[in-house]
């Protein structure tokens, strides 16, 4: 298996927040965000179709859903403080936060899709139908890691 396509998932969303502490510092144009995103797109959709067949596919997968967990961990700490904005008492910020959470949302509800990816594509190769609810539970949110574990072990005590 390439070991580097899963690290370029497991790095991806770090990677995006660097973008955004740097990019001001040195006045980094908008189209490198979206090379930046587009490359991660790429080389997760990638590793999962290349690497469909191979069982160690879902250790990676384990790995990524975890590593992912404190981000999504700052995530869900900036959507409630963009939630609070609400809150204040300006009339344009009324409007502000609400969109600012919808964004935070659906911005890391693409990415747990993403990181499912490498799980769903062995399930898929692998009798998709016995898998029918590890799939739904990798497009879940705090139960993809679980579901993650236990495919991992799944496969694990299917190899012996």
């Amino acid at each position: 298996m390439k070991k580097i396509l899963p690290i370029f998932t497991m790095i991806w969303p770090y990677a995006t927040i660097g973008f955004f502490k740097y990019a001001p510092v040195y006045d980094w144009p908008f189209w490198y965000f979206i090379a930046l995103e587009l490359f991660f797109i790429s080389t997760t959709a990638i590793g999962a179709i290349v690497n469909a067949d191979d069982p160690n596919i879902t250790r990676w997968n384990m790995i990524i859903k975890i590593v992912h967990v404190p981000y999504y961990i700052i995530m869900l700490a900036m959507g409630f403080m963009g939630v609070l904005i609400t809150f204040i008492p300006i009339p344009g910020l009324l409007l502000v936060g609400p969109f600012f959470a919808i964004i935070i949302f659906g911005s890391n509800f693409f990415l747990l899709c993403m990181s499912a990816l490498y799980g769903i594509s062995y399930m898929i190769t692998h009798n998709p139908v016995k898998h029918i609810l590890r799939i739904v539970f990798h497009c879940l949110f705090v139960v993809d890691v679980f579901a993650a574990i236990s495919l991992r072990y799944y496969v694990k005590k299917q190899e012996k």
